[in-house]
């Protein structure tokens, strides 16, 4: 089963910590699925590039256009838990557009939390008028 689980390599017990606040951990298979604000994902690994894909995307982000398979974040992990890489917004008018996300991975590998700043695209023109922070958070369903 493909997925990971972040251990540390110093032994400390702070596990739902952001890995700046603890030692170095290291990337292993555990979890496949997880959630993402009311949807179901998929984790995909190769080394140290990752890719959430939706598994199941609740009821309004399939009116915004996503679909089962589609790929929500591609990016890496360093030794150190950061996590980096892009992040996209569907749209059924405009279209897709991608933009920079990173944040963390908990020392367990049961949550990862990313901020971004997300472009806001106008109705009609699809022109980027300005942007929202916004912070992505997936959380691993055990035992799959």
């Amino acid at each position: 089963m493909l997925a990971l689980v972040l251990g540390l390599v110093a032994g400390d017990s702070a596990a739902a910590l952001p890995h700046h606040l603890h030692g170095e951990i290291t990337v292993r298979p555990a979890h496949r699925y997880w959630m993402h604000n009311g949807s179901r994902m998929e984790l995909a690994v190769a080394g140290s590039q990752w890719v959430f894909r939706y598994v199941d995307p609740r009821g309004l982000m399939r009116l915004h256009g996503w679909r089962t398979g589609d790929e929500l974040f591609r990016g890496s992990v360093n030794r150190g838990g950061e996590i980096a890489g892009e992040i996209g917004r569907e749209s059924v008018t405009c279209g897709r557009i991608d933009y920079p996300a990173s944040g963390w991975v908990s020392a367990d590998g049961a949550k990862v939390v990313m901020t971004a700043r997300a472009p806001d695209r106008a109705t009609v023109s699809c022109r980027v008028e300005g942007h929202t922070d916004e912070t992505l958070v997936f959380t691993a369903i055990a035992g799959e």
